[in-house]
Formats: C-alpha cells, structure tokens, sequence
C-alpha cells in the first residue's frame, strides 16, 4: 500500500498531539481515497495501544478498513512481534510513526 504525503503528515500529527502516549488510528479505503481515522487509545499503558471499538465501528462504516496505525514513543523502531502477529492475524497492514526518530514504516502480511 501506498501512503500518500497527506496520511503521512495527519499521522504525525496525531503522534505529536497524543505524546508521551502512543496514538492509533485506521486508514480506510472510502471510495477508492485512502483516509486517516484517529481513535481513541483505549489502552491504560502509554507504550501500548488498543483502538477504541466503538472508533473501529464509525470508521468501518465509512468504508474498507486497509490498515492500523500507531506511534512508538519509547525510540523502538521495528515493529513489535505483538505488532507483526496483529497484522498477520487480522490480515491488516500496521503503520508506525516513530517519534523519537520522525520516521514512518509499514508492516504488510
């Protein structure tokens, strides 16, 4: 998947906004346009995330769900083997904006 400047640059700032907390969100596919969702981080550590369900629910219904996003905060830059096995295992593609680094990755199934 390709992710355009746009996406890239709303992840970002959602990082920046949540830190020291990790952000997620959803990057949906609405009639052919890829968009980012934020969601609320529903997880009670702030190295950890789990995407609010009720967010996953509206984002869902505003088209295909393509990939999960998130932000690593703690300067970890490869994606977590959680990460990897989330991805594998729901068959989504995972971003993550690493803050400490300003750099953006994706892990594809």
């Amino acid at each position: 998947m390709i992710i355009g400047s746009t996406i890239k640059k709303k992840i970002k700032e959602h990082a920046k906004q949540e830190h020291p907390r990790e952000c997620c969100g959803l990057i949906v596919d609405k009639d052919g346009e890829l968009i980012c969702v934020k969601s609320q981080n529903a997880s009670f550590e702030k190295n950890m995330f789990r995407v609010n369900p009720r967010d996953y629910l509206a984002a869902s219904n505003l088209g295909e769900i393509v990939a999960v996003y998130h932000s690593h905060v703690n300067g970890k830059e490869s994606f977590s083997e959680f990460d990897k096995f989330n991805s594998i295992n729901h068959d989504l593609t995972y971003v993550v904006f690493n803050t400490q680094t300003n750099s953006l990755a994706q892990f594809s199934p």
